[in-house]
């Protein structure tokens, strides 16, 4: 899926993992994020290998978990998360939390 600015969010965010967060729901209007979030700690630090917890409003059109065995999928109801463009593994989406993968 190819980034644009009517369709994704960018999020710059400082944390060693990743320099943007791009959020990218289809057919939804836009979201907002309020945080991103390290998902163990609920802190704003985040490193390779971690859970982030993605909050805000508008992320999804309703609420799916990712089925098991892995491997997790990378889209969820049309929800993508992206670190420094590469799409990373999503357990969780909703319209307010998705839950994923730092790379």
């Amino acid at each position: 899926m190819k980034k644009s600015a009517s369709r994704c969010l960018p999020l710059s965010v400082a944390f060693i993992c990743a320099s943007a967060v791009w959020l990218c729901p289809a057919a939804l209007g836009q979201p907002a994020i309020l945080a991103v979030v390290n998902s163990a700690s609920y802190e704003a630090e985040l490193a390779p290998g971690c859970w982030m917890t993605i909050f805000g409003v508008r992320l999804a059109p309703g609420v799916a978990t990712a089925p098991a065995p892995e491997p997790l999928p990378t889209t969820l109801l049309g929800v993508r998360v992206t670190l420094d463009g590469l799409p990373v593994p999503l357990t969780y989406a909703s319209d307010v939390q998705t839950l994923n993968s730092c790379g």
